[in-house]
């Protein structure tokens, strides 16, 4: 479709255009822009450019809050979901980056979602909500288009930047619990069950069943990262603690509140836990990594830790296989020796080679170990692997194997290495 033209009026420093028989103003003093939104404007028309144009003055507290509606009712997303996007939704707002939605430019917002202090991955979150929103917008005819889909690079997420988590050992555990206070219940929970943070932060009282004859949560689909319900079995220890803390319960929530990071990190550092090792760091996912990793040691089955941690891929269960110094300790001790016995081979293989060439042998008598450590002298070693080395008066090759040839010169030096093991 051809542009319209543009043109200027006496005494007006925008551009106007003519469509359908009537002039209208483009509100560009550029004469580019005002052809772009001329053409725009025969487009659409003008009932909805200048419907478009009037939704451009609405405050985006109301857009984005009519936005969330939209996503719990028709979506079908959950609570958590919603406050996770108004807080990426009403920042800049309450940043007072912008407040109506014609002020929602690339100019304004790459400098801000830039400014965030947080991870590259959580900035890509921020934008991708933004974008979702901003598609709404357009979907529900209030833009044209989406100012910054396009328009604004994606933070690069370099997955050597992420710090891995690590286990805790099961004696950092008893100290965890220990100066926990209120929130030991919700630790001894998460080490048995490796529930995440979120799933145990909608646990229901009707989702406990704490004094069958095997105790167990169910999490329903509605609160699970994969929106599939799956039971978790308790430990009988947990299922007490549980029946314990009903009794003084007072909302239909097990855990009405959940530490904060810098709460679990107070916690951590009471208990005298070193926060960050060569394993990895330790925080309130590491419950979860704790379990996976003594459900693998206890079954010496990786796929029954896969299926009990709610793992699509076995590869993701990897990850949260740790081990402790103490095991490469224990490993180590138990590594085959390639030294034994290794003076006592070198001594019966210069004997051999001295009686295969004729030449004499040192009259010093090297003292060497055998295989229980016991002390003795070359002779006396050469006597006790004569049988493995001169079989039916035939000298064997290295390994055992026979020589190619049994000719009267080698019987000959036979007879040598004999009389060697006789002196």
């Amino acid at each position: 479709m051809a542009a319209p033209s543009v043109f200027l009026r006496d005494g007006r420093k925008n551009y106007y255009t003519s469509i359908e028989g009537g002039v209208y103003s483009t509100g560009h003093a550029d004469q580019y822009s005002a052809t772009l939104v001329a053409k725009h404007m025969k487009e659409v028309g003008i009932e909805a450019y200048r419907q478009g144009k009037r939704a451009l003055g609405d405050y985006l507290c109301d857009l984005i809050e009519t936005h969330l509606e939209y996503l719990e009712e028709v979506d079908g997303r959950d609570q958590v979901h919603l406050r996770k996007k108004r807080t990426h939704l009403m920042k800049p707002v309450t940043d007072g980056v912008f407040k109506k939605l014609k002020e929602v430019r690339k100019q304004a917002f790459e400098p801000w979602w830039k400014s965030l202090s947080c991870g590259p991955k959580t900035r890509n979150e921020y934008m991708t909500s933004w974008n979702v929103f901003l598609d709404w917008l357009v979907y529900e005819g209030k833009l044209d288009e989406n100012p910054i889909k396009g328009k604004v690079r994606r933070a690069r997420v370099i997955k050597s930047e992420r710090k891995k988590r690590r286990a805790f050992s099961e004696n950092e555990i008893r100290r965890l619990l220990g100066v926990a206070g209120d929130h030991e219940l919700l630790y001894l929970v998460a080490y048995v069950t490796g529930a995440r943070n979120g799933e145990l932060k909608q646990l229901l009282w009707s989702d406990v069943q704490e004094v069958a004859q095997e105790p167990r949560i169910v999490l329903r689909a509605e609160s699970t990262k994969n929106g599939k319900a799956r039971t978790l079995y308790l430990t009988h220890e947990a299922a007490a603690m549980l029946a314990h803390a009903r009794d003084r319960a007072r909302t239909r929530f097990v855990f009405p509140s959940m530490p904060s990071h810098h709460t679990v990190n107070r916690h951590i550092e009471l208990a005298g836990i070193a926060k960050e090792t060569d394993e990895g760091i330790a925080c309130f996912h590491s419950l979860r990594h704790t379990f996976t990793t003594t459900i693998a040691k206890m079954t010496k089955d990786a796929r029954l830790a896969q299926r009990m941690a709610d793992h699509a891929d076995i590869t993701t269960t990897q990850g949260y296989l740790h081990t402790e110094q103490s095991e490469h300790a224990a490993v180590m001790t138990g590594y085959p020796s390639v030294r034994t016995n290794l003076d006592s081979e070198r001594a019966v293989r210069r004997a051999v080679e001295a009686g295969q060439t004729g030449q004499i042998v040192s009259n010093e008598v090297p003292v060497m170990s055998n295989e229980n450590g016991t002390q003795m002298t070359a002779n006396e070693s050469l006597s006790a692997v004569s049988s493995t080395l001169v079989q039916g008066r035939e000298i064997m090759e290295p390994g055992g194997i026979e020589p190619p040839c049994r000719d009267s010169q080698q019987d000959a030096s036979t007879s040598v290495v004999i009389r060697l093991f006789s002196t």
